[in-house]
């Protein structure tokens, strides 16, 4: 896990098959000034969920090249789901997708992320 995952609060990334599966438990940090979930905050999950399906993959470092995010609804409620999978894996770029769920399972964010493979990073 990231330390940046660690300080949005999330502290575990389970499988189920193909599925990346990352639960939270909405704390009033996560929440915007209308006490729902921040907006910022499902664009993390959603960027971490498809990352650890495409990662699970991939088997080498990746890096986010895309994402692309639709928010159908507020997330609210006490916790959310995020449900990432690979769809595709090309020579050096994987495609993946995610579905955020709020707490009575209802469909809150819906993404599709681009990731690189890469070997390492130079600054």
């Amino acid at each position: 896990m990231s330390n940046f995952g660690e300080l949005a609060g999330i502290h575990d990334i389970q499988f189920e098959d193909d599925t990346s599966v990352i639960r939270l438990r909405l704390e009033d940090k996560h929440r915007n000034h209308m006490g729902v979930a921040h907006g910022g905050l499902m664009a993390t999950l959603a960027d971490m969920a498809m990352g650890a399906a495409a990662h699970r993959h991939a088997q080498r470092p990746l890096v986010t090249v895309e994402m692309k995010l639709s928010y159908m609804r507020p997330g609210f409620g006490g916790s959310l789901v995020a449900k990432g999978r690979m769809l595709k894996k090309g020579e050096h770029l994987l495609f993946a997708s995610c579905t955020i769920y709020d707490d009575k399972g209802q469909e809150a964010l819906a993404a599709l992320g681009t990731y690189m493979m890469v070997e390492e990073l130079k600054g």
